[in-house]
């Protein structure tokens, strides 16, 4: 994913660490990562580990679970297009719709008030969850299943099994996958932020590497 985010598709390319580090940590991580987490982890703490369901939804609750319906045929009209940087882009503006509907929504005010407000606001984010476990599978195969495992989506054509087989496509993740009084599978860390002892590691890395490959070619020499 990250190679296709950040290398340009009509000139050379140009990779920096720099770069590198804040895609991950800025739109995997703090973006994907934590819409996820967030909604998971609400569930295991306050609902016993049980996604509530669906009731009385609010304008926008709905207006939420609308948007999904377009995010399948867009992203995989410019995957078709070989539109990859576009695409990836349409998967990140799912995960910034999730998290301002989450953000807007304050379950951790709601459930003090209005339980129901507030099992609808989880209903819905982990719906837009299980839309991004489909809809990343492209981009990031082993995260996207490992989103499924923790909501328990299953059937699903994918990529990282690199067939055919399955109950549930591409055009699925427009429509809401998941039922009420699922019982959440448990929760992990979909994506680790990338660190600056991390980055230093590779550099050091990559400079071992080429001085050991000089040294090899002067011995031919």
């Amino acid at each position: 994913l990250l190679a296709l985010r950040t290398l340009p598709e009509t000139k050379d390319a140009d990779f920096t660490w720099a770069d590198f580090q804040a895609h991950v940590n800025n739109e995997l991580a703090d973006n994907i990562g934590n819409f996820v987490n967030r909604g998971v982890q609400f569930v295991h703490k306050y609902c016993d580990g049980v996604l509530p369901e669906l009731s009385n939804p609010s304008e926008e609750d709905q207006a939420a679970l609308a948007a999904l319906a377009d995010f399948p045929a867009r992203i995989g009209a410019m995957i078709d297009e070989s539109r990859m940087r576009e695409a990836i882009n349409e998967v990140m503006a799912l995960g910034r719709l999730g998290n301002k509907y989450f953000n807007d929504s304050e379950p951790w005010a709601t459930r003090k008030s209005d339980m129901e407000r507030c099992g609808n606001t989880l209903h819905v984010s982990l719906q837009i969850c299980a839309s991004l476990s489909i809809l990343l599978d492209p981009f990031l195969p082993f995260t996207a299943a490992a989103l499924r495992r923790m909501l328990k989506v299953e059937g699903v054509r994918s990529s990282e099994a690199g067939g055919s087989e399955g109950t549930l496509g591409w055009a699925d993740a427009g429509a809401p996958l998941l039922k009420g009084r699922l019982k959440l599978g448990e929760a992990e860390i979909l994506v680790r932020k990338v660190e600056d002892e991390a980055i230093e590691a590779q550099k050091a890395l990559l400079t071992e590497r080429a001085e050991a490959a000089q040294a090899d070619r002067k011995s031919v020499v």
